[in-house]
């Protein structure tokens, strides 16, 4: 589960999670579409589209994003503490 969102999060957006590091994401953590769209808490469809580059999460899915990508391969951003 996730942790509440603080402010280095919600002011730091700074590295793009585009369509193949959500993908890598998702392949890292073995998940389907539809549980890493539970993780994040948006729809399966939202996930493939994001995936296929259709479309780009928005503010609050890509700092979840962030944060889930963060926590799993470490800070992206130098500048995160």
């Amino acid at each position: 589960m996730l942790p509440m969102l603080d402010a280095r999060f919600t002011s730091d957006y700074t590295v793009h999670m585009d369509a193949a590091a959500i993908r890598r994401l998702r392949a890292h953590l073995n998940l389907k579409q539809e549980e890493f769209a539970q993780l994040v808490k948006a729809s399966r469809v939202s996930v493939s589209d994001w995936e296929r580059g259709i479309k780009k999460p928005d503010r609050l899915h890509h700092i979840l994003l962030r944060e889930l990508a963060d926590k799993t391969y470490g800070p992206l951003n130098a500048s995160s503490e």
